[in-house]
């Protein structure tokens, strides 16, 4: 399975340049700019099954300004190692348990 990284409380509206998660998509309506682990036209071992990973900045990392749109695997990693991201509600940061079923392109060999 890829991992699907979806933020919670990531920045803004459409006028950011940084607009990115869930709460951006549910205030201005548009799509939640998820991240996802492999890119399908790229990695070898990309799968259409995507496992949901759901994270929260945290209040540190919010007064500090890093907030901000995060569009790799490795990036949102080192994040949540550093303590900036962990999973809704403070929690620890994983899988939410929802799996999603999405075969975005067809590979040709």
């Amino acid at each position: 399975m890829e991992r699907l990284f979806a933020a919670l409380n990531g920045p803004g509206d459409c006028a950011n340049p940084q607009r990115k998660g869930l709460f951006a998509a549910v205030t201005d309506g548009h799509r939640p700019n998820n991240t996802i682990g492999g890119i399908p036209t790229i990695a070898n071992d990309y799968s259409p099954l995507w496992d949901v990973n759901v994270y929260e900045w945290t209040p540190d990392a919010i007064a500090q300004g890093y907030r901000s749109q995060l569009r790799e695997e490795f990036q949102i990693l080192t994040l949540v190692q550093d303590g900036f991201l962990t999973g809704p509600g403070g929690s620890p940061f994983g899988s939410s348990g929802i799996i999603v079923n999405c075969p975005p392109v067809q590979r040709l060999f």
